[in-house]
């Protein structure tokens, strides 16, 4: 191997780990917010487009999978029951609607007791880890708090599809 090739590796291979090194950098000094966000928003880009179907309801953006329901909390409350179709799980996604800056503290899924864990994102929205349902309805309180310390509650009823087995 000639001695001009030679150089030419040494030099794309110094090139090389600059640009990793710039990468690791770079990760490192991004917020969390930022990778908790990309992290929480991961499987809608591992999963075909195909497989949602978006409808709007009273101000609630719902995505329907087979298996997720992404449930935006809507700025006006609603009282009527949400059809979760057979979505096994839902994923609460919450963003500041007023200047009273009231934030998620608590989310429960009543009929199963199972408590959510909400992260923030940034300074005004907020998303959940991914909630069990069973079938049929599903009662869920939200408890929101302001920087006063004021309490809200909101109540949501998801309804899951109850699936029949067929004996063979």
């Amino acid at each position: 191997m000639s001695e001009y090739t030679q150089r030419k590796i040494i030099g794309w291979t110094f090139a090389l780990v600059l640009l990793l090194g710039a990468i690791e950098i770079k990760m490192f000094l991004t917020p969390p917010s930022t990778l908790i966000k990309a992290i929480a928003m991961a499987h809608h880009v591992r999963m075909p487009a195909g497989m949602y179907k978006t409808q709007q309801e009273n101000n609630a953006l719902l995505d329907v999978a087979d298996e997720i329901l992404d449930f935006k909390v809507p700025c006006k409350r609603r009282t009527a029951p949400i059809d979760a179709g057979s979505s096994r799980q839902i994923r609460v996604h919450y963003e500041i609607c007023s200047k009273d800056d009231y934030k998620i503290v608590s989310l429960l899924n009543e009929t199963n007791s199972y408590q959510g864990t909400v992260f923030n994102l940034d300074d005004k929205s907020q998303t959940s880890d991914f909630i069990p349902l069973k079938e049929g309805p599903n009662h869920f309180k939200i408890i929101l708090m302001n920087s006063e310390h004021q309490k809200s509650e909101q109540e949501y009823i998801f309804t899951r599809a109850i699936v029949k087995t067929q004996a063979h």
